[in-house]
């Protein structure tokens, strides 16, 4: 719950980046910028990975100053000290199953 007299709303303007550099190799980055609640000590969420790709799967190793997942605590709680060099380290695992489409035999009988 929310104490009286604070504030209970977060405005929030969250930038991210997808850049290919090759048809198996991504770069990815994501910065959170709050226009009201802003931290005391002016760090804001930031996160920095690199993305392989398979013909099945993509691999993602993020280095973030957030160790949330939900959005609502990502951009309203503290990051971590990344002046001083605290960081988390994430990975991800993305499966693709692929799987034939049916023909229909389309065959007209009179």
């Amino acid at each position: 719950m929310v104490l009286p007299g604070e504030d209970n709303h977060t405005l929030n303007l969250s930038t991210a980046l997808s850049y290919r550099i090759s048809d198996k190799v991504g770069l990815l980055a994501e910065y959170g910028y709050r226009f009201n609640n802003r931290p005391a000590d002016g760090l804001y969420p930031v996160s920095l990975g690199i993305e392989f790709s398979t013909v099945g799967h993509s691999f993602q190793l993020i280095v973030s100053s957030v160790g949330d997942l939900a959005d609502p605590a990502i951009y309203s709680n503290k990051t971590t000290d990344y002046k001083h060099k605290e960081f988390i380290l994430g990975f991800n695992i993305k499966r693709t199953f692929w799987y034939k489409k049916q023909q229909v035999n389309a065959t007209k009988t009179n």
